[in-house]
């Protein structure tokens, strides 16, 4: 293992040394934590190993893996994607026992660091999933990253928020898929995301938002609505605050380039009738994944007339507590849809009748090609029906 030699992947036509000796880095990787793969031709991704259990103390173990990392990361260019677990710090960083700071310092002749392509960053709170201590990544090491194309960060609180903004808005002409877990959902971070001009994913979790109820309803609209290069939205929210789908619907109805949207919102003050009109006269959605409590016998005949008019959707995915009502419009549905491939029940409440009506549906409906239905309790009886 030569740790002198430069990275010789100086175009994107020739590979580095290091791609055909990663067993003999990977063991000494191995015991930090992380491994080097070959996630593409050439080009390497830097993984932390959540599985792996460290066999040093924590705190010498973080910074081992610090140095290496940032070592690794300022030497190679074929280094294109870094995953990592970070520490959460507390207000006072220079605290012994904290964790190690990762350095990402681009090469000397150049002002940026331009070689990270993917960044998956997993922060933890001291003491967490059997963690005490580990790596951090510093606010102005991550804003030296630039020409980033894909972003996934999952946070345990809201202390990295200002740097992830920062970079969203550093890297809004090359990010192309943009994944973020966080507490909450503030107002910054809506902006930040309204700039990323050739994003194609876009997947929000968190908990609460910041500002007045609705809030977040307003900010997922604003979103499918002033994004046009995004395909693929993907929305969870945990908020104690109902939710009105209008907006939502409004948007689906207008946009012409959406080909998947998941909906997790389990509180919602208006009916899904709304966001089912909408699916009646859209024509790019492929995918609809929605999850609410209940959706209610109001929403059958939305719910059916969209089935039966929609000739482009070809997966649907609905969790929550199903009416009868809703089940029987939606089989009738079935019938005389001839483009849905695929229909899942996740985790939902379905009544017997229901279940009934979409069986007997499916001996005449020619497109559908895969039926998932929840657990239920069955005798003989109706097990035969």
């Amino acid at each position: 293992m030569d740790s002198t030699r430069a990275c010789t992947a100086v175009s994107s036509q020739k590979s580095c040394w290091l791609v055909s000796n990663l067993d003999s880095w990977n063991e000494m990787l191995y015991a930090i934590s992380y491994e080097l793969v070959e996630y593409r031709p050439g080009k390497l991704s830097l993984r932390y190993l959540k599985e792996k259990p460290v066999d040093r103390r924590p705190m010498t173990s973080a910074q081992q893996a610090a140095y290496m990392i940032s070592w690794l990361i300022e030497r190679h260019a074929c280094i294109e994607e870094l995953r990592f677990l970070s520490s959460v710090l507390p207000d006072n960083p220079t605290l012994p026992g904290v964790g190690a700071p990762i350095r990402l310092r681009p090469p000397p002749e150049q002002s940026d660091l331009h070689n990270i392509r993917r960044l998956e960053l997993r922060t933890c709170l001291p003491g967490s999933n059997g963690v005490t201590t580990c790596c951090y990544l510093p606010e102005e090491d991550l804003l030296t990253l630039c020409g980033l194309e894909s972003i996934r960060v999952a946070c345990a609180d809201s202390k990295h928020e200002p740097g992830l903004v920062k970079v969203l808005h550093r890297n809004s002409d090359s990010l192309r898929i943009v994944d973020i877990t966080q507490p909450m959902l503030s107002q910054d971070m809506v902006e930040a995301l309204q700039c990323l001009s050739k994003s194609e994913s876009v997947a929000l979790s968190f908990c609460r938002q910041q500002g007045e109820s609705g809030s977040g309803t307003d900010a997922l609209t604003r979103l499918v609505q002033t994004l046009p290069s995004v395909k693929a939205f993907r929305f969870y929210s945990l908020t104690v605050q109902a939710w009105n789908v209008c907006g939502v619907a409004d948007a689906l109805r207008k946009n012409e380039n959406l080909t998947t949207l998941e909906l997790y919102m389990f509180r919602v003050s208006s009916s899904l009738k709304d966001l089912f009109a909408a699916l009646e006269v859209n024509t790019s959605l492929k995918e609809l994944r929605i999850a609410f409590r209940t959706v209610d016998a109001s929403c059958g005949d939305a719910l059916g007339s969209a089935i039966s008019n929609n000739a482009c959707l070809l997966y649907l995915g609905l969790s929550g507590q199903i009416a009868d009502y809703c089940m029987a419009r939606l089989a009738v549905a079935l019938s005389q849809n001839a483009t849905l491939e695929k229909l899942h029940f996740s985790g939902s409440s379905l009544g017997f009748n229901g279940i009934l009506a979409l069986c007997d549906t499916l001996r005449t409906n020619k497109t559908l090609k895969e039926v998932v239905l929840p657990h239920f309790p069955a005798g003989d009886s109706e097990s035969n029906a």
